[in-house]
């Protein structure tokens, strides 16, 4: 490879770049005139989304949450080995806010990121061995 193919290629990227970028500032533009129908508007966030989760959000960690439920009539308790999974969220850090952290709800995990277990409590009014007696 010469140092044009890489000049050319570097361009061609920052083309690509530059392309990407002028679609994700239109469609937050054309969101926020709030002139888009349905269907737009599901492709216009689509297209936000898809950008900000490349160039401003770097993934941390997945949080798997399940919840252990607390019976108010007999006092039983989901036993550990059988919580029931609750939602599955991606913790991602802002690249450029320092202090700027989210969850998003995701339906996959990639195995190169950490993962953490929460416990969530939930009281409900009556459990299966209430009704079952």
């Amino acid at each position: 490879m010469t140092d044009f193919d890489d000049l050319n290629s570097l361009l061609s990227e920052a083309k690509t770049l530059s392309a990407e970028r002028a679609r994700y500032e239109g469609a937050k533009q054309r969101l926020a005139s709030q002139r888009a129908n349905p269907n737009e508007k599901i492709d216009l966030l689509n297209t936000v989304k898809k950008w900000e989760e490349i160039h401003e959000w770097e993934p941390q960690e997945y949080i798997l949450y399940f919840t252990k439920q607390h019976c108010r009539n007999c006092g039983a308790e989901t036993a550990d080995e059988a919580l029931p999974f609750s939602r599955l969220m991606l913790a991602s850090r802002h690249k450029r806010l320092a202090n700027t952290s989210r969850q998003a709800r995701v339906e996959t995990m990639e195995m190169s990121l950490p993962a953490m277990m929460v416990v969530e409590g939930q009281e409900v009014p009556f459990c299966i061995q209430c009704v079952g007696e």
